[in-house]
């Protein structure tokens, strides 16, 4: 019986549909449950990234037709778990502004859109040396409690060509990545940062007191900015 039960539950809830702005997927979801209420409390509580989106990829694995959700690109995984929320509480989210004065207003979730697209390239540095650089998927972040620039550019590099010479770094330790990281010149690394900062990325712009405020990066839109 409680089966049965079950069953006409899960059949009789609201389903969704939704396509992904960097993946072009179309996927099928239903809001968040009680049962989904401690890991949503683990989100809104916890500084850690890697723990935060390894909770966010359980609700994604428990709400959607989405079971590999480590494989998505970040930008991906935030619109989805945006459109959860919603769909399961409110279709706005209030956001506050640091600055002088502190600046408070609420955007549609819907409103929120996605700049630029995942990458793969090959960066031409002054020297000649090319370095090959992709995109990171969520699984990327994982080991990471914060959000550092040197860990993240350090994820992105896959190879490396010198002298028409490709040196595959996929398996190299952090160590070793860290040392090749070191012999770049400064000037050849604002072209890594570019490449990082290209990554697909949602985006909001407001208008306040005549000032254009853009909001946009990384998990933005779960936390105050």
């Amino acid at each position: 019986m409680i089966e049965e039960i079950l069953k006409k539950l899960k059949d009789v809830k609201p389903q969704y549909s939704l396509v992904l702005p960097v993946s072009n997927k179309t996927v099928n979801f239903n809001p968040f449950k009680i049962s989904d209420q401690k890991t949503l409390s683990i989100i809104s509580q916890e500084n850690n990234i890697g723990t935060i989106l390894k909770n966010i990829c359980n609700i994604i694995k428990n709400c959607s037709t989405v079971q590999n959700p480590e494989e998505l690109y970040i930008a991906d995984l935030e619109f989805l778990f945006l459109h959860l929320r919603a769909k399961s509480v409110e279709e706005e989210i209030k956001l506050i502004i640091k600055k002088e004065i502190p600046v408070s207003f609420k955007l549609k979730i819907d409103e929120i859109v996605c700049k630029n697209g995942p990458i793969e390239e090959h960066l031409m540095l002054s020297n000649g040396t090319i370095v090959e650089a992709e995109q990171l998927k969520v699984k990327d972040y994982f080991d990471l409690s914060k959000l550092d620039e040197n860990e993240l550019i350090k994820k992105c590099v896959k190879a490396i060509v010198i002298e028409k010479h490709r040196y595959d770094l996929s398996s190299y330790e952090n160590e070793d990545l860290q040392k090749i990281i070191n012999e770049i010149s400064i000037k050849d690394e604002k072209i890594l940062k570019g490449f990082l900062a290209s990554a697909p990325r949602l985006y909001y712009s407001i208008e306040n007191n005549g000032e254009k405020i853009e909001i946009e990066g990384f998990l933005r839109f779960f936390i105050s900015v």
